[in-house]
């Protein structure tokens, strides 16, 4: 009798913390806040890269460098976006902005008049609250060339977490 009362109460437990884990589940991740200024700690020293100021909220992030400003939907449509070179070729691209886990991850796909692409950067928070920076950029002078750079920011004195 005492075996089966403890099989019937573990196996309640188990139950009963088997539904507790699937309302946990249902409740919708907290997101990190990438919002604020940073400015570069670590890695390649390109001028467009040196400071961001993001803004985030539930459904958008946007970035701002020195020279432009981006605005995502996040783990919403592609945004499509043309910019024309020096030598009026156009470039047609696709931003696709979603998260996986905790990072934010960015691709962009090109097609050009010398060919197609696709590049990412994914955006994450370390242990230290630094932001985290992963380039996965094709190279227009080699066939199957990626360069990955990772890039870390420090949030700007001042800037509310």
């Amino acid at each position: 009798m005492q075996r089966v009362l403890c099989g019937f109460v573990a196996g309640l437990i188990a139950t009963s913390l088997g539904q507790g884990d699937s309302v946990a589940q249902r409740r919708p991740p907290v997101r990190p806040d990438f919002s604020g200024k940073w400015t570069l700690v670590a890695g390649p020293q390109d001028p467009h890269r040196l400071e961001w100021a993001i803004s985030q909220d539930e459904s958008s992030i946007t970035f701002v460098t020195a020279n432009r400003s981006m605005t995502y939907k996040i783990d919403g449509p592609d945004i499509p976006y043309e910019t024309t070179t020096v030598r009026g070729d156009v470039w047609k691209r696709l931003y696709h902005a979603r998260w996986v886990s905790n990072a934010l991850l960015i691709t962009t796909k090109t097609d050009s008049s010398i060919g197609r692409w696709e590049d990412a950067m994914i955006w994450s928070l370390d242990g230290g609250g630094n932001l985290q920076l992963v380039t996965v950029d094709a190279t227009t002078s080699m066939e199957l060339v990626m360069k990955t750079q990772l890039l870390t920011y420090r949030r700007a004195q001042g800037t509310p977490r």
